[in-house]
C-alpha cells in the first residue's frame, strides 16, 4: 500500500503501471493547485492499493470498518487510457470527518469480489485520457 499525501510520495509509485502513475499524479496536482498547498496532510491522502494484501489494512486508511462494508461518497470506475494501452482503475473516497477524506485507488484485480460489490453499488463510469507527455 502506498500512501500519498505530497509530491515526493509519488516517487512509490515507480512500479506502478505509467498511466495509473499519471492519474494519480494529476489528481493530487489539482489538489495542491487548489488548495495552494505543498501536501494534503491536513485534509487527506490518498492510498494506491497494490495486494489483496492491502485491502486488510483498512484501520491504516482511517476507516473503521473493512472494505466490503465500508460506506464511501463516491466510487468511480475508470477507464485510463493512454496511446497504446488502457487500464482499469477504482477510485473511491471515503469522508471520515467534516474535515478529512481519504482516496483509495486500486486495480479491480488487487480486490476481492466483496469489495467489488460494495463499492460499485453506487458508483459512475468515467474515461480518462492521458497524453504521452504526462507518462
Amino acid at each position: 500500500m502506498v500512501k500519498i499525501q505530497d509530491e515526493n510520495d509519488l516517487k512509490k509509485l515507480n512500479h506502478t503501471n505509467n498511466l495509473i502513475q499519471a492519474y494519480i499524479t494529476r489528481y493530487l496536482q489539482y489538489f495542491l493547485k487548489t488548495y495552494e498547498c505543498s501536501d494534503i496532510s491536513e485534509f487527506g491522502a490518498f492510498f494506491f492499493l497494490e495486494s489483496i494484501e492491502d485491502c486488510k489494512r483498512h484501520r491504516e486508511m482511517g476507516l473503521s470498518l473493512p472494505l466490503d462494508k465500508s460506506i464511501y461518497e463516491f466510487t468511480d470506475r475508470l477507464s485510463i487510457i493512454g496511446k497504446n494501452e488502457k487500464v482499469e482503475l477504482l477510485h473511491s473516497c471515503f469522508v471520515l470527518t467534516n474535515d478529512y477524506a481519504v482516496s483509495l485507488f486500486a486495480e479491480p484485480v488487487t480486490l476481492t469480489t466483496e469489495i467489488i460489490n460494495n463499492l460499485l453499488e453506487d458508483s459512475t463510469e468515467r474515461i480518462i485520457n492521458i497524453d504521452s507527455e504526462e507518462i
